[in-house]
């Protein structure tokens, strides 16, 4: 039991705290959990601490019964690990606002 409580205090410390991005991720009327397919990537020419910058062109399923839409986000990518056409990715999004839809790290 003691090991437990010490690997919640080391994450705790370590900054593990339901953050998505730099924002807080707060399920509600602003955001949810979703699930997106990747139907384009595109690169930005733009390249952040050696990864690139892409344009990801997503659709998005959010659950509950909404309707599937489609987004597009740029943000940063692994030069390892590049998505390909076709991965599901999470995501977080706003049904009501495509625009807000964010890449889950």
């Amino acid at each position: 039991m003691r090991r437990i409580w010490l690997f919640a205090a080391a994450l705790a410390l370590a900054g593990c705290n339901a953050h998505v991005n730099g924002a807080a991720f707060v399920e509600g009327p602003n955001g949810m959990r979703c699930a997106a397919r990747l139907l384009a990537i595109g690169d930005t020419g733009v390249t952040i601490n050696d990864d690139p910058l892409a344009k990801l062109t997503l659709s998005v399923s959010p659950p509950r019964g909404l309707r599937p839409f489609e987004a597009t986000i740029e943000t940063t990518v692994s030069r390892l690990a590049i998505p390909r056409v076709g991965d599901t990715l999470p995501v977080v999004c706003d049904p009501a606002n495509p625009g807000n839809t964010k890449l889950i790290d």
